[in-house]
């Protein structure tokens, strides 16, 4: 009993401490998509060596998470904070997003 309850406890903070999204190529959630799965932490992650073609943002889990995207890498420069879906990212994002971090 007592091994069911930790396990269950376990779970349930991995899913609260997980980021999944999805950056899609076209406004209005439309065209090719990536999804990003880091854990929940301060950390910043960079989208690869080119970026991410992205022009919207969906929330996978609907959780409503706040993730900050920047137009450099390594968190720097023009930054944008969004919670949930976004059916379109501001222009100096559109087509150029190459970092992220959870919000603070």
């Amino acid at each position: 009993m007592k091994f069911t309850a930790i396990a269950l406890a376990l779970c349930a903070t991995t899913t609260v401490t997980a980021r999944r999204f999805f950056v899609w190529e076209h406004s209005g959630w439309s065209g090719q998509s990536w999804i990003e799965d880091r854990p929940n932490d301060g950390r910043c992650w960079d989208m690869g060596d080119h970026g991410r073609k992205a022009s919207s943002i969906s929330d996978h889990q609907s959780t409503g998470t706040c993730t900050v995207f920047f137009n450099q890498r390594g968190c720097t420069g023009a930054s944008w904070s969004n919670k949930g879906f976004a059916k379109t990212v501001p222009s100096f994002l559109n087509d150029n997003i190459w970092s992220y971090r959870n919000c603070q």
